[in-house]
């Protein structure tokens, strides 16, 4: 009985430190691609710019549910976008809000006249995508590029997603939050990926970054800072990790399998072949990036869903653990219901690399490693309480597992700083250390908890996500703090 208690804890343990080298694996080839196509990405960007409107309309879409705290910066960001041909697409998922308000007062906006057809396109029936009941349709008659579906929610974001999809009438479209704030360059860097890509990119997505903490005036970031508060500092670090450590290098594999539902760039029409966003879905990213990738594979036996980090959208994260606990634990939901799912995916070579490494290394890394890790700490300190082996054993396994999860971190932290440096400067390079410190003594535990019950648990409702604000009149400074 000794025996298999150790033998366990070991296989356990050393499973759990097996994913961390391979993510640091991951980080430092993600590194070198980063390096290789800065360069590149920038020719693309210049070559779409330079098109003006010649360049295929891109479709910025937002699904809003009472977003009234956000919505105009959100607006205001992607009109302003350097890409040189959008049209934003506000869908009101039934807010109760002043969402609808504020923007039919800030850009003069009108209903159109019934009948209301949801459809800019003569769609067929067999492409058009099923959603709530739609009430109204609001423009401004005198500058088209923003429209405002009203409709009914059916209490998904998938939902709202559909409706817009239908009424889209860009060749690409962008999908985020309603919260988000891109980057002046943010669209023309995906959309460029995918227009000028000789590679069959059929998505591309960007990095997400916290903005609490930041100073935002009239839809713009102008000042960003590494957050005050603790939970969404170390936020900051879980978003670093995800998006500059792991998504480049299997994106360079053509395995990547999510795109972020706070950003991501798709071909309308490949969207529509698909049948869109899956309503009822927790995980309605990461379930139509696979759904695209290995459709598109199957079909021409190439596809590539593209990671561009320097793409950077900035979205309000969580500030309290009782908030944070109820999105992981959906965001968990998510990726259990997509494993489920698309299981006839997995570790098929007619699916292409995302179904040979990107969707499992998913289901590894994020699914199991925390399983292993749970009950490979439970075991092992069984084995210390009854006294089979010292405790100097317990802290050597525990510290072995601190220090490669901190390296981890802190290789994120430096290519943060070498390719972008948004959160540069000693104050905020120690502030970000300290929440490397701070995430494995009491937070990673609580994370893993989230993931297990997330996964495993009978989560039927999305929850809500209260904004603090970060709305501001059009040229009032927006200090976000979190003092």
């Amino acid at each position: 009985m000794t025996d298999a208690l150790i033998i366990t804890a070991t296989i356990l343990w050393a499973f759990a430190m097996t994913v961390q080298l391979l993510t640091m694996a991951l980080g430092w080839m993600s590194i070198r691609s980063m390096k290789r196509s800065q360069s590149l990405l920038t020719l693309r960007a210049a070559i779409v710019s330079s098109a003006g409107t010649r360049a295929p309309l891109l479709t910025a879409l937002l699904p809003a549910h009472n977003e009234q705290a956000g919505i105009l910066n959100a607006v205001e960001a992607l009109l302003a976008s350097r890409y040189p041909n959008v049209e934003v697409l506000v869908v009101d998922d039934g807010s109760t809000d002043e969402t609808l308000q504020i923007l039919v007062e800030a850009y003069e906006l009108s209903p159109l006249p019934p009948p209301i057809e949801l459809s800019g396109l003569d769609l067929p029936d067999q492409v058009r995508l099923p959603h709530a009941r739609v009430w109204a349709i609001w423009r401004n008659p005198n500058d088209p590029r923003l429209t405002v579906i009203q409709k009914e929610s059916a209490g998904t974001k998938a939902d709202a997603l559909n409706a817009g999809i239908n009424l889209a009438a860009g060749r690409i479209l962008y999908a985020g939050d309603a919260d988000g704030i891109p980057e002046p360059d943010a669209l023309l860097l995906t959309a460029a990926t995918l227009i000028t890509s000789d590679q069959n990119v059929i998505a591309a997505g960007g990095s997400v970054l916290p903005i609490n903490s930041c100073t935002v005036i009239a839809g713009a970031v102008t000042r960003t800072r590494v957050p005050k508060n603790m939970v969404e500092r170390i936020q900051l670090l879980e978003y670093l990790r995800s998006f500059l450590m792991s998504r480049p290098a299997l994106s360079d594999m053509a395995a990547l399998p999510l795109i972020s539902g706070a950003f991501g760039v798709f071909w309308t029409d490949m969207i529509r072949q698909v049948g869109g966003f899956t309503s009822g879905s927790f995980g309605e990213d990461i379930d139509l990036t696979v759904r695209l990738a290995t459709t598109q594979f199957h079909q021409v036996h190439t596809a590539n869903v593209a990671q561009v980090p320097s793409a950077v959208v900035w979205t309000e994260v969580p500030e309290s653990m009782t908030v944070l606990r109820r999105q992981r634990e959906r965001w968990a939901k998510g990726l259990t219901q997509v494993l489920f799912g698309q299981r006839r995916v997995l570790f098929r070579r007619k699916y292409g690399h995302v179904g040979t490494v990107g969707l499992p290394w998913m289901g590894i890394s994020e699914w199991i490693a925390p399983i292993a890790e749970f009950l490979g700490s439970a075991v092992i300190l069984a084995i210390v309480i009854a006294g089979i082996l010292p405790p100097i054993w317990l802290l050597a396994v525990v510290a072995a597992m601190v220090l490669l999860a901190s390296m981890n971190s802190f290789v994120a932290i430096w290519a943060e700083e070498h390719f972008f440096y948004y959160f540069g400067g000693k104050r905020e390079g120690w502030r970000l250390a300290a929440a490397v410190l701070a995430e494995q003594f009491g937070y990673h535990q609580r994370a893993s908890w989230w993931k297990l019950k997330g996964g495993f648990g009978r989560r039927t409702t999305w929850g809500a996500m209260p904004r603090q604000g970060l709305a501001s009149p059009s040229g009032r400074e927006d200090n976000n703090s979190s003092e």
